[in-house]
């Protein structure tokens, strides 16, 4: 990492694209704080919420907790999916408006808004066509299979 920040910052390819934190960096601090506590607690409160998921649905029994586990991570597949979507717009949309191409930008904005939605159809027909099928993916047992079946429609 210090070897990266060395030939950036020494490169004369660079030499306009990064900058060395100095003072200026540091004159705003109240308002970096607010979005840094917030996301913080965004982030603290959002694994917190899982945690208490897990521990309260292994309150219920195995089943139910093999069932979260799965569910769980059928929705961060399908998460992650979204929002790299969403990563690779935000990048394409700045640095269209960044070289001041407009309506390049709305077209990338459109683009990977129409992307996001076809995604979200697309995993939804999965979801609803292959429902038992998943469900025996993440789990061969009946009774998990039921429980996952069943509440599929949430995620």
């Amino acid at each position: 990492m210090i070897a990266l920040l060395l030939y950036i910052h020494l490169s004369k390819i660079c030499s306009n694209s990064f900058l060395l934190p100095n003072a200026k960096a540091l004159t705003d601090l109240q308002s970096m704080a607010k979005l840094g506590v917030s996301g913080a607690l965004m982030t603290t409160l959002e694994n917190t919420a899982y945690q208490l998921l897990s521990y309260f649905s292994g309150l219920l029994g195995e089943a139910t907790l093999a069932a979260n586990v799965a569910l769980f991570n059928l929705a961060m597949l399908i998460y992650r999916a979204l929002y790299g979507v969403a990563a690779a717009s935000g990048t394409l949309i700045g640095n269209s408006i960044g070289s001041m191409k407009v309506a390049l930008a709305k077209y990338y904005l459109y683009v990977c808004m129409g992307l996001n939605v076809c995604l979200v159809t697309l995993f939804s027909v999965v979801m609803a066509l292959f429902n038992s099928q998943i469900a025996l993916f993440y789990n061969g047992d009946s009774v998990v299979s039921s429980i996952i079946r069943s509440s599929m429609y949430m995620v």
